[in-house]
């Protein structure tokens, strides 16, 4: 048995920034360069990404509590990074070589190098909406596979620079892309972003919204989202058919990330810092949080009671829904679980619980209990010896709240 010893500490830093509901803290990066991307396997295993070429690339086992050098990346220079929840991930070094991973980024493979004499510059994004079928974008050309990225198509797209991407299924896709058009003599650089229901064979519905697009996200068959320069947010909730564009004034806004239908974030600059706006009823208003000194590029939901968001000088900030004003006195217990993946023993940690018994099960995929205890908060230890590697379930109910469910990966 491999014994790993877990030394846990709780971080307890001062408030950094509330917006309205969320109360953010700022978290220790290690780095002073700008972050600009975060991808997340799972809530609790993630990564967060610099400019491609300043090989800044961080990793999280602990759902963003902390954070250190991702010393096992295949190259230096990331320029996307997607590793599926089942352990599966696709990694771009800049420009133009893909690795892949079985094993949640641990070991890599060379998996495909794409012919950059297709196209002007190098691959500008990479996303997988399952272990088969993804899509990269480039200036003038996409590609598409459906075999795990070990044959791409090329596809040419003659006045589009195809940059971002996002799915939210294997058919239903998103793509901000740029393009030039001249007016009174002047090239002028126009931007849009379009939507594919066929896996990206063909894109349909171009938004213009007049203004430089940079962030989107394809929530579901219908819902789809666009924020850009001027505080744009565009949004469609008929599959592309049609878009609101609003316009709030400022600079500009870098991600939008939406949990469910209704609920959302953005992040992005105003004079003087950041901004992080929420909406709470599907993207047709926006609340404003009090501004930030620091910028902000990115953010993603972990869960509905918990996000991250990046920004400039190494700024790492994870919110949490347990803030002051919030009532969670009814609601699920907000559980940790870490390392995750495990090697060994697994620790289970709880807060905004006093003095509460809780069950917590371990089962397999079938409902198979593997391991039962009971616990007063905040946290219990569970050995895995013996049990077989792969996905595991846990569950923590009991003292009349509602049941909390996630995954743990055994290694």
């Amino acid at each position: 048995m491999r014994v790993v010893v877990l030394c846990i500490v709780l971080l307890l830093p001062l408030p950094f920034a509330r917006a309205q509901g969320f109360r953010f803290v700022r978290i220790e990066s290690g780095t002073t360069h700008p972050l600009y991307r975060l991808s997340f396997a799972t809530p609790e295993l993630g990564f967060a990404l610099g400019e491609a070429w300043d090989s800044s690339l961080l990793k999280t086992t602990d759902g963003g509590n902390h954070w250190a050098p991702f010393l096992s990346s295949p190259s230096k220079y990331v320029g996307a990074i997607n590793i599926l929840p089942s352990g599966k991930g696709w990694l771009l070094a800049y420009g133009d070589s893909i690795y892949k991973t079985s094993d949640f980024g641990e070991t890599w493979k060379f998996l495909y190098a794409f012919a950059l004499q297709q196209t002007d510059d190098g691959v500008f994004d990479l996303d997988f909406a399952d272990s088969l079928f993804g899509l990269a974008t480039a200036s003038f050309a996409y590609w598409r596979t459906s075999d795990g990225g070990l044959t791409w198509i090329w596809e040419t797209n003659s006045r589009q620079y195809m940059q971002q991407i996002d799915h939210s299924t294997a058919k239903h896709w998103i793509v901000q892309s740029s393009y030039t058009q001249i007016n009174d003599g002047r090239d002028q650089w126009m931007s849009h972003c379009m939507v594919s229901h066929d896996t990206g064979k063909t894109w349909i519905n171009p938004n213009d919204g007049g203004h430089e697009f940079d962030g989107v996200q394809a929530l579901d068959s219908d819902f789809f989202f666009a924020v850009g320069t001027s505080h744009q947010l565009a949004r469609s909730t008929d599959g592309g058919a049609t878009w609101h564009n609003q316009l709030y004034g400022g600079d500009y806004l870098a991600a939008v990330r939406m949990h469910d239908r209704r609920n959302g974030l953005v992040v992005g600059t105003e004079p003087g810092g950041g901004v992080i706006r929420q909406t709470w009823d599907s993207g047709a208003t926006w609340v404003r949080d009090t501004l930030l000194p620091t910028v902000l590029f990115d953010v993603k939901y972990l869960d509905s009671d918990r996000c991250i968001v990046v920004g400039e000088k190494g700024t790492i900030l994870l919110g949490s829904l347990t803030a002051v004003g919030v009532s969670k006195s009814r609601s699920a217990p907000t559980v940790y679980t870490y390392p995750n993946p495990t090697f060994g023993d697994i620790t289970i940690e709880f807060s905004g619980l006093k003095g509460q018994n809780l069950e917590i099960e371990l089962v397999d995929v079938l409902g198979k209990r593997l391991i039962s205890k009971f616990n007063s908060p905040s946290k219990i230890h569970l050995p895995t010896f013996g049990l077989s590697k792969g996905l595991v379930l846990y569950r923590v109910s009991g003292a009349g709240l509602p049941n909390r469910t996630g995954k743990v990966i055994l290694q």
